[in-house]
């Protein structure tokens, strides 16, 4: 004999050939037993009718619907920070063919540690409060400036 589980009741269930068929048929497809579909089928139709709480279906809905407002706007951003990234690095190497056009001498030791110093302030920037950025922009363009003065 089936093991019962704790809460539950068996019940004796009267249907017509056709329903019995359609469950023994829905079950197959969802891979359950014929008892679990009628289950899912009476806990449906009382959630229905609001005679039993649906949290989850709730649940379920609200998270659909932030995904279909969030998902378009989380792409786009995505898009913008992907040019955001190709326009920074145009960016700088364009900077470093600058430097190096604007001295006749071989500056390849000044860009090498202008390089260095701006990844080094740049992980710098990224970890600060916004109440920071203004001075950390002063103090930062003066060492990038003293790094030229003295080496030139």
């Amino acid at each position: 004999m089936p093991q019962v589980k704790k809460n539950t009741v068996i019940m004796t269930l009267r249907l017509d050939r056709q329903t019995d068929e359609k469950l023994d048929k829905i079950a197959i497809q969802q891979n359950k037993t014929k008892s679990s579909v009628i289950r899912d089928f009476i806990d449906k139709g009382l959630k229905t009718d609001g005679y039993k709480n649906d949290d989850d279906r709730l649940y379920q809905m609200i998270v659909a619907a932030v995904h279909e407002v969030m998902d378009p706007q989380v792409k786009r951003m995505a898009a913008i920070m992907a040019k955001d990234t190709y326009i920074s690095a145009a960016s700088f190497f364009m900077q470093i063919a600058f430097v190096k056009a604007c001295f006749v001498e071989d500056v390849t030791e000044i860009i090498e540690e202008l390089v260095h110093n701006s990844r080094r302030m740049s992980i710098e920037y990224t970890k600060l409060k916004d109440s920071d950025y203004e001075r950390f922009f002063k103090n930062n363009v003066s060492r990038i400036l003293n790094l030229i003065n003295v080496n030139t």
